[in-house]
């Protein structure tokens, strides 16, 4: 699989030995404070929800690089959404990611702290509503040893790396023994018009693949 991010580019490799996928832990957060006139409600006296919600934004990302997971905020929504008005309620959902499940957990409870922090500081209340939960997916260590020994055949190079990313292999490592080939994309980018990678690449990747399958086959 492509590796959809930009490590390897980064790290000037064509390929790499995926260790497994991170968990995930996807929210929605309600920020209510209360709707009012921008010009009439002096500062100091509003409870403005978009305000508390970039209070815990900012943090979040503090949290994801403290914990080195990563940690977003992918959409807000604000109500009544107008200019003439501060935002009485803002919506805005949260995912994060680790490989480790117990840095996971971490990372949702200083979430939560932070979210209540900074509503608090702005007059404001938080609710959380639960969307998605997917444990961290750690792939077989003998599929992985192969898989390693296979990208030094073809790279000159053992270079692992966690998938960001969920993919069909996650599922498939509940009930089968489970290993991948990443290859680089040029940019880091993926999901878009622009997603590439080097065909010398892409051949290293294959060559890998196909050495893993015949040494398990073999075994």
């Amino acid at each position: 699989h492509i590796e959809q991010g930009p490590v390897l580019e980064h790290e000037g490799l064509g390929i790499g030995v995926v260790t497994g996928t991170y968990g995930i832990e996807r929210e929605r957060l309600i920020f209510e404070g209360q709707a009012a006139h921008a010009g009439t409600m002096p500062m100091p006296m509003r409870r403005d929800s978009l305000r508390a919600m970039s209070r815990f934004a900012l943090e979040l990302a503090e949290i994801g690089e403290r914990h080195k997971g990563v940690a977003t905020v992918g959409s807000v929504s604000c109500w009544p959404g107008v200019v003439t008005a501060v935002a009485g309620t803002t919506t805005c959902t949260m995912d994060m990611r680790h490989i480790d499940a117990g840095e996971l957990a971490a990372m949702f409870s200083e979430a939560q702290d932070a979210a209540h922090r900074a509503a608090e500081a702005e007059g404001c209340t938080v609710t959380f509503e639960h969307i998605f939960r997917i444990p961290p997916m750690i792939f077989d260590p003998v599929l992985v040893q192969r898989v390693s020994d296979a990208v030094e055949a073809a790279e000159g190079h053992r270079f692992e790396l966690p998938s960001g990313a969920l993919h069909d292999a996650s599922e498939m490592a509940r009930v089968v023994p489970t290993a991948m080939v990443f290859t680089s994309s040029i940019g880091g980018l993926s999901h878009t018009k622009e997603e590439d990678t080097p065909e010398d690449h892409l051949v290293k990747g294959i060559t890998a693949f196909h050495q893993a399958v015949l040494q398990t086959v073999n075994a």
